[in-house]
């Protein structure tokens, strides 16, 4: 079986996985949008309660971080691109290649940004169930005019298990290919074949499964969801996370 990931819901017993879906996807957004604005002090309020948010919910640090490890490096390659092809006063220069400050300063404001708002996303797929989701998304479009908030809700729900399935067969992907020295070979697109074929027909197959499952569930988007309650505690968080958000933009 595939270990779990952090990209999954994680059930536990903290007041995060208690608060309203709604509350929490609020949240998000509000902190993605100040995120988008705010420089220097503003990012570390937002990055203050994101981190708030990860402790009280009780994730796993080094699991997180050794999930992220791929992104870490796609964010070193932004961050280097920033600083290099950024016009400025240059801070280190090699033969035509310079590190521009400007450059430098603004590669780490996209890149906290980018963690930021990966980060937060993550503490809310690990704290809320799909079908939470799937209702709190229905919610919010049910009052947009010409929207199928049902269908949409559906399809985010579908999302969100499909994230945790898809980490899980590249895990077995790549334990397979350990078992069979295939990182021994040096040849970088043999060893790209030998991991895109076998992982996509392990998600076509999976794919086709859920779908048969849910045909033979009589599965359909009417369904009723779970009952979501806000409490006076989900507005007091929401209210905290507006005033950091807004904190954030204004310094």
């Amino acid at each position: 079986m595939a270990e779990l990931t952090a990209f999954g819901y994680q059930p536990r017993q903290s007041f995060l996985h208690r608060c309203d879906a709604r509350v929490k996807i609020g949240s998000l957004l509000i902190v993605s949008s100040a995120g988008l604005y705010a420089r220097g002090w503003g990012l570390l309020v937002l990055t203050a309660a994101a981190g708030a948010a990860f402790l009280c919910g009780r994730q796993p640090l080094w699991r997180t971080l050794r999930e992220l490890r791929w992104f870490f490096i796609l964010l070193a390659a932004i961050l280097a691109s920033r600083a290099i092809f950024t016009p400025g006063r240059p801070l280190v220069q090699v033969f035509t290649v310079a590190v521009s400050s400007r450059g430098l300063v603004d590669g780490v404001l996209v890149c906290w940004r980018l963690l930021l708002i990966v980060l937060s996303a993550m503490v809310l797929a690990a704290t809320t169930r799909a079908s939470e989701i799937r209702a709190a998304v229905q919610w919010f479009f049910a009052p947009v005019p010409f929207v199928p908030e049902k269908r949409l809700g559906t399809m985010l729900g579908l999302l969100v298990r499909l994230i945790p399935l898809i980490f899980g067969r590249i895990s077995e992907v790549r334990c397979a290919q350990l078992a069979r020295c295939v990182d021994c070979r040096k040849n970088p697109i043999y060893r790209m074949r030998v991991l895109v074929v076998p992982l996509m027909e392990r998600l076509f197959d999976a794919a086709d499964e859920l779908v048969l499952a849910m045909t033979a569930r009589a599965y359909h988007e009417n369904r009723s969801g779970p009952l979501l309650q806000a409490g006076r505690s989900d507005w007091l968080v929401l209210s905290a996370i507006a005033a950091a958000g807004l904190v954030a933009v204004i310094v």
